[in-house]
């Protein structure tokens, strides 16, 4: 089949169809899947993201309050576990600021949050190396 050219009236049709079918909508501007309702509150936008990073901090935080549960029980209260508890109720009250936050300081409010997670990592580790040393 020979190459024959199109004219400029059809070739313009067939390019905008093209064209139009290839567009998606932007991830930022995208209708957020229907089946399950957000967080969102008059000063809070809700975003999946957003919705995920809490629901993961709320998990950490689980995890974090059963460890320290489980160390009070065996140390039968002791101060490694009232200075780990001081330590999560620091990382919960920056959890807590941060579901509240809107706008550019959420970004500064996750990050004390990730840093007061990671002040009781640190204080976990501490309280375990004192342990093992007791132990010997």
């Amino acid at each position: 089949m020979p190459y024959t050219t199109l004219p400029a009236a059809v070739l313009a049709v067939v390019l905008a169809a093209a064209t139009t079918e290839q567009t998606t909508t932007p991830p930022d501007t995208a209708p957020p899947p229907t089946g399950r309702p957000m967080a969102e509150t008059p000063d809070r936008q809700a975003s999946y993201e957003r919705e995920f990073y809490e629901r993961q901090m709320q998990g950490r935080l689980a995890e974090w309050r059963t460890r320290i549960d489980g160390l009070a029980a065996r140390a039968e209260g002791g101060e490694a576990a009232a200075s780990l508890d001081r330590a999560w109720q620091t990382a919960k009250q920056n959890w807590e600021k941060l579901k509240q936050t809107v706008g550019p300081n959420y970004q500064t409010a996750r990050t004390h949050t990730e840093a007061a997670l990671d002040a009781l990592r640190r204080e976990w580790e501490q309280t375990a190396r004192s342990e093992t040393e007791d132990s010997r």
